[in-house]
């Protein structure tokens, strides 16, 4: 078995996260990079209706220009680190974050990692679900949907995380090249830098998209991912 063959089983089969290392320029080349290499940090889908208005949040004591989303409410169907670091960055600029979680739900799972595809549109939750419930309000809501590898091409709904997605897109192979290692080894970072920097995107991509609602007003949907 080799590794295309072992990708395949993991992946395809058995339906876990796993992949082979590629390099920046192998990855590039790849059915799945080459259609993914349109994005930029972020992807931006509106849904107008015009029952929404323009529209902010009201203002509240705590507004200021250091808590400027004060007064804003954000839910987060969240668990590890990139998700949470987008809420984490706008409860830091004053937004009132609840976090829908589990007693009964660890944080970290050895096995299919953060990855139910369906299950919020079963129980409607799902994206197109919750706008259909605010079409009637007075303001549209937004979603900040995170993805492994990228919203479109073939691999776009395979599990993955962090490490899954440095391997994928050629980060441990420039990092093994840099500690000039035998044969340009891989080495993976230690540090979940690409998760943190996909929140800072979630978080960028949130306040252009308040400040579009309210010049534009409906509902949006954006999409981040560690790719």
């Amino acid at each position: 078995m080799n590794s295309s063959d072992l990708q395949h089983l993991v992946s395809d089969v058995y339906k876990q996260a796993g992949v082979v290392t590629e390099t920046v320029d192998s990855f590039r080349a790849t059915e799945h990079g080459k259609a993914n290499a349109h994005v930029g940090l972020f992807e931006i889908q509106s849904v107008l209706n015009p029952s929404h208005k323009l529209s902010w949040w009201p203002p509240t004591a705590e507004t200021s220009p250091s808590r400027p989303l004060a007064g804003l409410k954000v839910v987060g169907l969240i668990r590890i680190i990139a998700a949470p670091a987008v809420t984490r960055g706008l409860a830091e600029l004053g937004a009132s974050v609840m976090r829908v979680t589990s007693p009964n739900l660890i944080d970290y799972s050895f096995l299919h990692i953060d990855l139910n595809w369906g299950v919020l549109d079963k129980y409607g939750f799902g994206v197109d679900d919750i706008i259909d419930l605010v079409r009637d309000r007075a303001r549209g809501k937004i979603s900040v949907c995170e993805d492994s590898y990228g919203w479109h091409g073939p691999w776009s709904d395979r599990s993955g995380w962090q490490q899954i997605s440095d391997a994928w897109v050629g980060i441990p192979a420039g990092f093994g090249k840099a500690l000039g290692l035998k044969d340009n080894e891989p080495v993976t970072p230690v540090f979940p830098n690409s998760d943190y920097m996909t929140g800072i995107s979630g978080v960028c991509a949130a306040l252009c998209i308040l400040i579009q609602r309210a010049e534009q007003s409906g509902s949006y949907k954006v999409d981040i991912a560690l790719d």
